[in-house]
């Protein structure tokens, strides 16, 4: 059995989508508000991507879930229209066609995750949930951040949800940056994308 698992952000898309999603999601006002509580300089001087991550959710508080499927379902089809790395985007084609199970692993936000991996045709979506009660977003988090060891983590509980164990595959692995590294270090081939 093959597990083919890729990043999202600068990786499969070329750039960053999650700032984008929080400024057409939040709107301006809210994300500047979020990004000037003195808590985020100290994340951002100690490199602390999960509470940066918990902060920017921060600013999505009270935003309704429909908005959010709106803004997701835009941002994904221009990233899918503009955005696909062609590179990586021929590997996701070349592994789906060995009868590779494809996983999309990301740190950015489920809601356009999922939809980018619908419309790619993957086999799961593993990214960083957002908590929500009656149709309305927290400002908080339903899930780790999936970056770092976390992507291990969230792989091995996808695998589990199938039945199988680390053992029974070959793993391959693309990712661009440190949040990959620990899932390009358990992979059995890892493709460091430029």
């Amino acid at each position: 059995m093959h597990i083919a698992a890729f990043d999202l952000d600068g990786t499969l898309v070329r750039g960053d989508l999650v700032v984008p999603f929080l400024r057409r999601a939040a709107g301006c006002g809210s994300l500047a508000k979020a990004c000037a509580r003195p808590a985020l300089v100290t994340a951002l001087r100690r490199r602390d991507r999960d509470e940066i991550k918990a902060m920017a959710a921060n600013a999505l508080r009270g935003v309704r879930i429909e908005h959010v499927r709106r803004v997701a379902e835009g941002l994904s089809a221009r990233a899918i229209a503009r955005d696909l790395n062609p590179s990586v985007l021929h590997e996701w084609h070349a592994a789906g066609e060995r009868g590779a199970r494809r996983l999309i692993v990301s740190a950015s936000f489920e809601p356009y995750v999922e939809m980018i991996g619908a419309h790619l045709g993957a086999d799961a979506v593993l990214a960083t949930g957002l908590e929500s009660t009656d149709g309305v977003l927290t400002g908080q988090l339903s899930t780790p951040n999936c970056r770092g060891a976390n992507k291990v983590l969230r792989l091995e509980e996808q695998l589990a949800t199938w039945s199988l164990t680390r053992a029974d595959l070959h793993v391959s692995a693309w990712g661009d940056s440190t949040g990959d590294r620990e899932m390009l270090a358990w992979a059995d081939r890892a493709h460091l994308v430029r």
